[in-house]
Order: C-alpha cells, then structure tokens, then sequence
C-alpha cells in the first residue's frame, strides 16, 4: 500500500469511537459481545499489551452478565467452549476476595495469569500456552463474535490487526487480510459498507475452518 491520505490519526480516532459506541449493548448480545471482549484480552494480557487491572475489571463486568437469563444465548460452538474457560476464570477470580484497587501489582499479575490461561487450555486443549496460539486466540474471538453479530467488522478487523505483527508465521491466513480490510475501511478506498461485507465474508470462511465452525441461531 502507498502513502495513505492526509489526516489518518483523528480519522481513525473518530471511526474507532464511532464503532464502538455500535457495540451491540442493548439488544441481549451484551453478554456475548463482553465474552468476547475478555477472551480478546485474554490474548493481549498474555502478549503483555494490556495489564492485569483491565483483564481483571472486564471478567468482573462480565460476571453478572453470564448468568443473565435476559442476555441472548446464541448457542454456537465458540460460545459453549468460551462460557467453559470463563467460568474456570471466574472460579480463579473469585478465590480472591480482597479488592483489585487494594491488591500490589505482583499479586494482580499472579490473578490475571489464573484468569487469562483457562481460556487458552479450554480453546487450545493440550498445546503450550504460547506460540501461536495466542494469536489465534485473538482470531477466534473475534470472527466468531463477528459471525454472531456480537462485534462490529472494523473492531474485528483491528483487534487482529493488532497481533498480527507477533506472528508473521501465522499472519496470511487471516491477520495480513484483515490488517488490508481494516486499512481499507479507514481510508475508506470504497464504501465503507463494501468494506464491512468483505471483513464479514473473510470471517464467515475462517471460522468454517476452526474447530468451532458450528455456528447457533439467536
């Protein structure tokens, strides 16, 4: 790609706030889309871009959410096996009563390592919590939340983007596509919309190739 237009910094600080304002919030996919959130961040708490405290406040946020009877179940594959890692997370989360804002920052790094790798042994069943499994945690969180209308395609797009660049080995496959799409959309080289659909379409065909492809209806 070229020289990308002028002004690219406050438009995709504007796009990015727009989008996600359109996180789906108030039609019961709150739920879904706060797991999805926190399995994302399971994978960049591990890759050390975001800190224990924000792992650990979004879990607590996610918490009251899992048992809401009111909260859209949307019954795919993904979601069963993510509300099994969460609720071994929450099991680790809650064997620590004291407060997160009165914890040291060595005893909220051990929690969030308690509450990040269930989600890694329960999508990655017998692989090393590392290498590219990380990644692909983030890959997996992300298109199937897309695929069940629980994230918005940018967000999607970016959230990978943003791992892409730890896992060149990985990349083409889904990450180095949705690094362009994402691109694409900021600069908006065509209607946003089109650029939307394709993010979509390239999630559709990388989730059918995951070992969750089994996808629920709302």
């Amino acid at each position: 790609m070229g020289q990308r237009p002028p002004g690219v910094l406050t438009r995709v600080t504007t796009a990015y706030a727009g989008e996600c304002s359109r996180v789906p919030a108030d039609d019961g996919l709150a739920r879904r889309a706060t797991m999805a959130r926190f399995t994302t961040e399971c994978g960049y708490y591990l890759l050390r871009e975001v800190g224990p405290r924000r792992l650990t406040e979004t879990l607590a946020g996610l918490t009251a959410l899992m048992d809401d009877s009111s909260q859209v179940r949307t019954g795919s594959a993904f979601e069963r096996a993510s509300e099994e890692g969460i609720a071994a997370a929450r099991a680790a989360f809650s064997r620590h009563r004291r407060p997160a804002d009165e914890l040291e920052s060595a005893d909220l790094e051990r929690i969030a390592d308690r509450v990040a790798l269930p989600m890694m042994a329960t999508l990655f069943p017998g692989e090393k919590h590392g290498g590219d499994a990380v990644g692909r945690l983030v890959c997996l969180s992300e298109t199937h939340a897309l695929v069940e209308g629980a994230q918005r395609p940018y967000l999607c797009a970016r959230a990978i983007r943003s791992v892409a660049v730890y896992f060149p080995q990985y990349a083409d496959q889904v990450m180095l596509p949705m690094k362009q799409l994402s691109i694409e959309w900021e600069d908006q080289v065509r209607p946003r919309e089109r650029t939307e659909a394709m993010i979509a379409e390239l999630a559709a065909r990388y989730t059918a190739t995951t070992p969750f492809a089994a996808v629920g209806t709302r």
